[in-house]
């Protein structure tokens, strides 16, 4: 077979996030895998495995904020993870790195100043995971083509 090119753009980025900022739920895009490293402060990271639950969840989660819904609706204003299932929270603290798995939902937040990197990867492990993640970004109406990957075009 031959060799398949993956250099979506913007892989590579740097993250300067003030003290006390969070980003909300979220996947990496085209299902890819994150790698996360901390340079200098403390990042906190929520974990949320792709169960067919949080599957669910993140849909009518993210579907729900992003139509600008009221905010009577309990969804908008709740925090994903208090209703999702086998939520993780790890600390990290300079000099330590994180691997998010491909299609886990995550959300982050800085208890002070941090300095992080972080890049997208796309592998041939958990192809599952990735093509679900894949397909709820058709559903949500979310495919930036900066991150499709060649064989998608």
């Amino acid at each position: 077979f031959p060799a398949l090119a993956i250099n979506p753009a913007d892989t590579l980025h740097l993250q300067m996030t003030p003290k006390d900022c969070f980003s909300d739920f979220r996947m990496a895009p085209g299902g890819a895998a994150t790698w996360l490293y901390v340079l200098q402060g403390v990042k906190v990271v929520v974990l949320l495995p792709p169960t067919l639950r949080n599957r669910r969840l993140f849909l009518t989660w993210a579907t729900a904020t992003r139509a600008n819904q009221p905010k009577e609706n309990v969804l908008v204003e709740c925090l994903l993870a208090d209703y999702a299932e086998g939520g993780v929270k790890v600390e990290l603290k300079a000099s330590q790195a994180l691997v998010i798995p491909a299609g886990w939902f995550y959300a982050s937040a800085a208890t002070t100043d941090t300095l992080a990197v972080g890049c997208y990867l796309w592998h041939p492990y958990c192809l599952a995971d990735t093509a679900r993640a894949q397909q709820m970004e058709l559903q949500l109406k979310l495919k930036p083509q900066r991150f499709t990957l060649p064989a998608q075009n």
